[in-house]
């Protein structure tokens, strides 16, 4: 037994000893463990549920168009404004990709969160050749793959993206996340307080709950076996196998399987 546990078990012994006016019995000492040891189980348990619910949030903070002028013309990229998205009308002669920068966010808990992460700016691509694609343009396979499959180049088109929200002072913060990436953890400890006390009370109560219909069980259950054996023994039969006792005045045990009735 762990050396913790066995002084908390000695502690409690000995308050048990040192009281004059303690009642209860095994039942009630059940209790008892079950409130101590349930505080324990809910800090289990509020830190496994934080694995358990995820909720993940994408938030657009910017929309580009990349396009080229001529077929051997560079990159272009050019920030389009919030009210002007919907528009259908490019720019550029050869129309490659409208690209979204977002903000994750990602919510782990159940059922509020306990920890936050902040993963770094992502930019997607959404081919023009391929409208259902998304294409991080972090990844190298996956722009290989569009050109092979689609012809659309952008191999380069992230440092043209990065360099045109950097005309911008209002994407400054976020050019300098998407360049120098790092995943933020955020712990909510008054989530996390709040939901190991009531993970407590409700390991607590369970457990009390499974204790006294345990006990409520049992003594309806001696009850009624005690019923029985003053029933049987009224009759003079032997409580266990019946056995016709009354042939003797007061027999001291059963001759059939030896139970002790009298004495």
């Amino acid at each position: 037994m762990p050396r913790p546990i066995r002084k908390l078990r000695d502690w409690l012994r000995r308050i048990e000893r040192e009281s004059a006016t303690r009642k209860g019995g095994p039942w009630t000492r059940a209790t008892e463990w079950a409130l101590i040891l349930s505080f324990p189980l809910g800090i289990m348990l509020a830190f496994t549920l934080d694995e358990v619910g995820k909720i993940e949030e994408r938030e657009v903070v910017a929309v580009l168009r990349i396009g080229r002028n001529g077929r051997q013309g560079p990159i272009q990229a050019r920030t389009i404004p919030a009210e002007n998205r919907g528009s259908t009308v490019w720019r550029d002669a050869i129309p490659l990709a409208e690209v979204t920068i977002e903000r994750v966010t990602r919510r782990y808990g159940w059922p509020f969160p306990g920890r936050t992460e902040h993963p770094p700016p992502v930019a997607i691509a959404l081919p023009v050749q391929a409208p259902d694609r998304r294409v991080d343009l972090t990844d190298a396979d996956a722009i290989g793959d569009l050109r092979s499959t689609t012809g659309a180049d952008l191999n380069g088109a992230m440092e043209i993206v990065l360099a045109t929200l950097e005309q911008g002072r209002r994407h400054q913060e976020l050019v300098a996340e998407m360049r120098a990436p790092q995943t933020r953890h955020q712990r909510h400890w008054p989530s996390t307080i709040a939901l190991v006390g009531i993970l407590w009370l409700l390991t607590f109560l369970t457990a009390t709950v499974t204790i006294r219909s345990t006990q409520g069980t049992l003594w309806i259950a001696r009850r009624l076996r005690r019923r029985q054996i003053i029933k049987r023994l009224r009759n003079g039969l032997c409580p266990d196998c019946r056995y016709d006792l009354r042939a003797e005045r007061f027999p001291k045990r059963c001759p059939e399987c030896g139970r002790r009735i009298w004495g």
